[in-house]
């Protein structure tokens, strides 16, 4: 999977141009297993100090060369094979500089992922009597495929 690290999710970051997706969030345990056993394709996290205390996080826990996070637009497509991987920032503001967390402050990890809902048969021809999708990926169809009613 191609993850891009971000500290934030927003639906603006869905690209799916007004058709159906599902959004999975998990929490994450191991982040750095999770960067070594796929592909990190970028760093989106644009607060300089959140940036520098996450690779530091994550450098500590074996994971090298993270690039230096960027406010680059992330648009999640759904039914690709893409992730983001989000470092939630809980507690007080991050003093300016910072290089850890300040005390009570925590990092949660989360996978944030997309899909498709799969297209159902849940139409029947009124003339012809065939089954078919009158929604696929989410844009209602309602032409029957094999004599073309409406």
């Amino acid at each position: 999977m191609d993850l891009t690290l971000a500290n934030a999710f927003s639906l603006n970051m869905l690209e799916f141009s007004g058709k159906e997706a599902t959004v999975e969030v998990r929490r994450v345990d191991d982040p750095a297993g999770l960067i070594l056993a796929n592909s990190l394709v970028g760093n989106s996290i644009g607060h300089p100090d959140t940036d520098r205390v996450v690779r530091k996080m994550l450098e500590q826990d074996g994971v090298d060369d993270i690039p230096v996070g960027t406010r680059d637009t992330i648009a999640l497509v759904p039914g690709t094979n893409t992730g983001l991987l989000v470092a939630q920032y809980r507690g007080p503001r991050l003093p300016e500089g910072a290089t850890c967390l300040p005390d009570g402050a925590t990092i949660e990890w989360y996978l944030v992922t997309t899909t498709r809902p799969a297209p159902t048969t849940n139409a029947i021809c009124g003339v012809c009597g065939t089954k078919f999708n009158d929604r696929e990926w989410g844009e209602y169809n309602p032409t029957c495929p094999a004599c073309g009613n409406v």
